[in-house]
């Protein structure tokens, strides 16, 4: 009788074990598929992006003819001599020939143009959240696209212009403006251009700032603000924003405002331009 027991129960367990190995090749099964199905899902959703991305590319390389050789070698030159001068101080001329405007939607208003960084089409709509993860074609994309502050006039006539765009860790849209947290390159790349679509029959203009304010800021900052007055001069504003490196802004002079997400709560990096040239493309 006790043999026939211990037998049962030696059964009994060889049971238990067998279900318990049943049951872990089954939950090793399912993560095994859950896993697939999470790869495959970031992989097509990679696939989108990269996707979005060249279609953008594609798009800008068509709609933004840059300067080529002989006109490039002389800018070369004149940015030589300039050097001579101001041996700090580089990538002062704009690189863009031309903008073919009908490649690109009515909601396209200016080009932004920050020498050895980017050449990208800035929109504007009716509010600041319409961009934030749409594409040039207004479709869904993740890392938007460069708009104005929809309070702004679009012709960059407003006391302080503001471009807002995403801190994208590929460095495209505007995040490769950390770079502007190094004096030493800020010393070197100083300018950036706005060129400025003409209406109503009027000519393009390329505006030329120089870059006089880095600084970080919360969201809500008076440094948003547009237009100037009474109870918040200019001056006042220079007076508070001094910068990272205790530069700036001219006074009298237009401002723009390339602002990003510094991915920590609500700070923002601000990067500021004070207008020197307003002329004819």
């Amino acid at each position: 009788m006790q043999n026939k027991k211990k037998t049962k129960y030696t059964l009994n367990i060889d049971d238990s074990r067998k279900s318990n190995t049943k049951n872990r090749t089954k939950v090793n099964k399912r993560i095994i598929i859950v896993s697939v199905i999470v790869v495959i899902a970031a992989l097509l959703i990679l696939k989108m992006y990269f996707l979005d991305e060249l279609k953008d590319d594609k798009k800008i390389s068509s709609g933004i003819e840059k300067i080529t050789g002989d006109s490039d070698n002389k800018a070369k030159d004149d940015n030589s001599k300039h050097k001579k001068a101001n041996k700090n101080t580089s990538n002062d001329k704009s690189k863009i020939k031309k903008i073919n405007w009908k490649d690109f939607s009515q909601d396209t208003k200016a080009i932004l143009e920050i020498p050895d960084m980017l050449e990208y089409p800035v929109v504007q709509s009716d509010d600041n959240s319409f961009y934030l993860h749409r594409g040039l074609d207004k479709k869904y994309k993740y890392s938007g696209t460069l708009f104005i502050d929809y309070h702004n006039n679009s012709d960059f006539t407003d006391d302080n212009t503001i471009i807002y765009g995403h801190n994208m860790t590929s460095g495209r849209m505007f995040g490769s403006l950390k770079k502007y947290k190094s004096k030493s390159y800020m010393q070197k790349h100083k300018y950036f251009f706005v060129h400025v679509k003409g209406v109503n029959g009027n000519t393009d203009e390329v505006l030329k700032y120089e870059i006089k304010n880095v600084c970080v800021v919360n969201l809500g900052s008076k440094i948003y603000t547009i237009q100037f007055g009474d109870n918040f001069t200019q001056e006042d504003y220079i007076n508070r924003y001094h910068g990272l490196f205790g530069n700036s802004l001219d006074k009298d002079k237009t401002i723009c405002t390339l602002s990003t997400c510094t991915n920590f709560g609500r700070q923002r990096l601000v990067v500021q331009g004070s207008l020197i040239n307003r002329g004819v493309e």
